[in-house]
């Protein structure tokens, strides 16, 4: 079988298909010297959900798990976040921060070739676990790994386009001669709201409002959305709550409100599930994703993606009802359910819909609300 397919290696063009398939993001592998690979992500900024991905990929329970491999945290002056994996041959480094992946040692080319596309099947379930490398190399495995390096790096410098090979021009953008930094502060068009800026009503106000509603209620998005806000922080306050949220479409401005309350309450709060589809009205929710974290600090950023983006479920099932809830210590769960959405335009003083609060048992919420969309 070749090693080729449309003119480049196929474990590059797998690679590819990888993270296209997990983040809709694009990349490119770069052999740049025999000791080191990288794949790097095309968008100029980087992307901190391809960096994620990536710790997720490489620390599943069947490729190199971290009851059983050693991982450490790099920070350097400028706050880049790394994650170092050493094995026995090379080192797996993670850049939490870009998405940059970098893979180092002897036998890099080897190791790359041999074991990497076994760490990604086991990640899509095709392996239950990843081929382990041998660990003594034999003078004719040298002799091909030597052989195989110089094929990689005269097939990259035959192949790389000519415009990107003149002096000063960024790989990210052939058209600037200016690679900008990734550390660069990105303007905030959408300020994380403040605690004084969050109209919250206080938990009397929230148990008088909530009595009314459990023959349901038509409300206006202004009123909906406090009733909203202030549920979520009295449960994210709470370490008695476990929480859920569905809604079939979000914009940034809702999921930022989400992510603020969650930030605040982080100590205590209880992520349960976060059901949204990947695609809703043409809009995917890898973009608001990704949007939403430039309203965040570093740090911010990555308490986003290791505990509330892993959270999230993609419902396949078409569903109109939005809602959340909290499931408290006695199996009870609050449910506030809405016809409306979880968006600028379902909040808004001109929107009127449908709103219902009631309680029932866990076994109850799961087969009336949950199952029948995850299902």
């Amino acid at each position: 079988m070749s090693s080729f397919t449309n003119g480049e290696p196929v474990i590059e063009q797998n690679i590819k298909e990888f993270i296209y398939s997990k983040t809709r993001e694009c990349v490119f592998v770069d052999i740049q010297t025999t000791s080191s690979i990288k794949i790097v992500p095309k968008i100029k900024h980087g992307s901190i959900v391809l960096g994620i991905l990536w710790v997720k990929v490489l620390q599943h329970h069947g490729n190199y798990p971290v009851t059983k491999y050693p991982y450490k945290k790099k920070i350097d002056s400028k706050s880049v976040y790394e994650i170092v994996l050493s094995l026995e041959d090379v080192v797996i480094i993670v850049n939490l921060k870009t998405g940059l992946l970098e893979i180092k040692g002897r036998f890099v080319i080897e190791w790359f070739t041999r074991y990497f596309q076994s760490v990604l099947n086991v990640y899509d379930g095709i392996l239950k676990e990843t081929c382990k490398p041998e660990k003594i190399y034999t003078e004719i495995e040298v002799k091909h790994l030597d052989r195989d390096i110089e094929t990689n790096k005269q097939y990259y410098a035959n192949n790389w386009p000519d415009e990107a090979l003149k002096d000063g021009v960024s790989v990210f953008n052939v058209s600037s001669n200016v690679l900008t930094s990734v550390d660069s502060e990105v303007p905030l068009e959408l300020q994380v709201p403040d605690e004084k800026d969050l109209d919250v009503m206080t938990q009397e106000e929230v148990d008088e409002q909530t009595s009314t509603l459990a023959p349901g209620s038509v409300l206006d998005g202004v009123t909906l959305h406090r009733i909203w806000r202030s549920l979520l922080n009295a449960w994210c306050s709470s370490e008695n709550c476990s929480i859920s949220i569905a809604t079939p479409r979000i914009d940034v401005p809702s999921l930022v409100e989400i992510c603020h309350f969650f930030i605040k309450y982080r100590e205590i709060v209880k992520i349960c599930a976060i059901c949204i589809p990947m695609q809703f009205d043409g809009t995917k929710l890898g973009v608001i994703k990704q949007d939403v974290l430039k309203e965040f600090s570093s740090s911010d950023q990555i308490f986003i993606e290791y505990k509330i983006f892993t959270q999230f479920l993609y419902p396949l099932n078409t569903f109109k009802v939005t809602f959340i809830s909290s499931l408290n210590k006695d199996g009870i769960v609050d449910v506030l359910a809405t016809s409306g959405d979880f968006t600028k335009s379902g909040f808004s003083k001109k929107s009127s819909n449908l709103v219902v609060y009631n309680s029932m048992r866990e076994d109850e919420f799961k087969s009336k609300y949950l199952n029948p969309i995850m299902d």
